[in-house]
C-alpha cells in the first residue's frame, strides 16, 4: 500500500481575519504557527526579538551544524510563525544535504567516522 505525499495547500484568508504583510514576499513563505515557543499571542517587542534573535540564532545553529537551512520568523496578527527554508539554491540542495549528513555522522558516530572520511 503506497501513499501519495501530501501537497501543501493554501488556506484562503477569511474576510474577518485581515493580514497586512510588512514584506509582500512573506505571503509565499511556508509559515507554521510555533505553539511550542509561543503558545499564545506575543507583544510587538517579543515579536521583534523572535524575528531578530531566535531566527538569527537558529540560522547560525544550522550553519554550524552544516545544515543547508535558515529560519524566518514573523509576528502576524499577534501570533508567532516560523518558516524553515533552504539556504542554498534548489540545484545545490542534494549535495549540501549529503555533506550535512556526512558531517552529522562524523559528529554523532565517531567510532564509525573513518568509513566516511575516504
Amino acid at each position: 500500500m503506497t501513499h501519495e505525499p501530501m501537497q501543501p495547500v493554501a488556506i484562503p484568508t477569511p474576510p474577518d481575519f485581515p493580514i497586512e504583510w510588512e514584506q509582500p514576499e512573506d505571503q509565499h513563505l511556508p509559515l507554521l504557527r510555533d505553539r511550542q515557543h509561543s503558545p499564545g499571542p506575543v507583544t510587538p517587542l517579543t515579536g521583534q526579538i523572535h524575528e531578530r534573535y531566535f531566527a538569527g540564532g537558529s540560522t547560525t545553529g544550522f550553519q554550524r551544524a552544516g545544515q543547508p537551512l535558515r529560519a524566518v520568523v514573523r509576528r502576524i496578527n499577534t501570533y508567532y510563525y516560523i518558516a524553515i527554508l533552504p539556504s542554498v539554491p534548489p540545484e545545490q540542495m542534494p549535495a549540501a544535504a549529503a555533506a550535512a549528513g556526512a558531517r552529522t555522522a562524523l559528529v554523532t558516530c565517531p567510532r564509525y567516522s573513518y568509513h566516511l572520511q575516504s
